[in-house]
């Protein structure tokens, strides 16, 4: 039975040496260990929902032209220091570097303003779901602080745009429901927690956003190392064609509850680029495995990007937005 990263941060302090309050001491069910019943039993808090009203939904599809769109920069501009490195694109220490190619429909780019009223975005990716509306991205493309690092908040004017390329929408402006992140994020910033879900409306034709554009399935707890497909939209300063980057590259663990890759290109902006895992060209499908973050927002260099560990927390979550809607 597997238990949360919430869970094991709380055993850790030594609750399980003793401390554990009577509330997780009650009586095991048939069959069940006492373990198991304090697993079971336990509380795991979950943060705010934030909620996205009709009107400001149709105000977001307004205010996102293509002028904007062009302008925007990536999420942690809005900050002194970019946590992406700021040099030439070159091949990592393992010799990769990523490709321009014209992009798949079912990973797109993320675009929100900040409390400042600026234009940035993410990467983002549409996963299995249920109801056919579940977008995935990193938290901190969700939820971030204020540049003195006082006042959190969920970003807003919250769009998704499939498959863009030199600000064309080929499969439309898609605007979100709720947007969710992990309690743990929006406490205290755990970087082992940086990863997020938005579900989306439906567009004016009634259609589902997994049924226009496809989706890939959500692969948690697989064992490392495994040959991956990394897509993100990195900013047009180091990407002029406007265009995604993908590589072909091997995902690996590298702390206790963060992984990484090394390949080269991968800038501002890609944010939340989903690991594709299992990935079928033909297809232009894979099995998500983690996004591009965690560690410094992704990693303090282009050639070497982190995830958060993909494990219970974000199964848990991810039944929370299936739950929710």
């Amino acid at each position: 039975m597997g238990c949360t990263r919430a869970l094991r941060a709380t055993m850790a302090t030594g609750i399980v040496l003793g401390a554990v309050p009577p509330v997780l001491y009650a009586a095991p069910a048939r069959g069940m260990s006492v373990w198991e019943t304090r697993i079971q039993e336990a509380p795991v808090p979950e943060a705010p929902v934030r909620e996205v009203s009709g009107v400001e939904a149709l105000a977001t599809e307004l205010y996102w032209t293509p002028a904007r769109m062009a302008a925007a920069t990536p999420a942690g501009d809005e900050t002194a220091a970019s946590p992406r490195g700021h040099v030439a694109a070159r091949a990592s220490a393992a010799g990769r570097v990523a490709h321009a190619f014209h992009a798949v429909p079912s990973v797109g780019v993320l675009f929100f303003t900040s409390r400042r009223a600026r234009d940035h975005f993410c990467t983002a990716s549409v996963v299995r779901s249920a109801r056919h509306n579940l977008l995935l991205t990193a938290a901190h493309c969700l939820y971030a602080y204020d540049d003195d690092r006082r006042r959190a908040h969920y970003r807003s004017h919250l769009a998704f745009v499939p498959k863009y390329e030199r600000a064309h929408a080929p499969y439309g402006v898609w605007t979100a429901k709720r947007l969710y992140v992990p309690e743990g994020w929006v406490r205290r910033g755990d970087v082992d927690l940086d990863f997020g879900f938005a579900t989306l409306r439906r567009d004016r034709a009634g259609h589902d956003i997994a049924d226009v554009t496809g989706s890939n399935l959500l692969a948690p707890n697989v064992r490392l190392p495994a040959a991956i497909r990394v897509i993100g939209y990195p900013t047009v300063r180091y990407s002029a064609a406007d265009r995604p980057i993908y590589c072909d590259t091997v995902a690996r663990r590298r702390f206790r509850w963060q992984n990484t890759f090394a390949c080269g290109g991968f800038y501002g902006g890609t944010s939340g680029s989903p690991w594709l895992w299992k990935y079928e060209p033909g297809r232009r499908q894979g099995r998500v495995i983690g996004v591009v973050g965690g560690y410094h927002s992704g990693g303090r260099r282009h050639d070497r990007s982190y995830s958060a560990r993909f494990d219970d927390d974000v199964v848990a979550l991810r039944a929370r937005a299936e739950r929710l809607g």
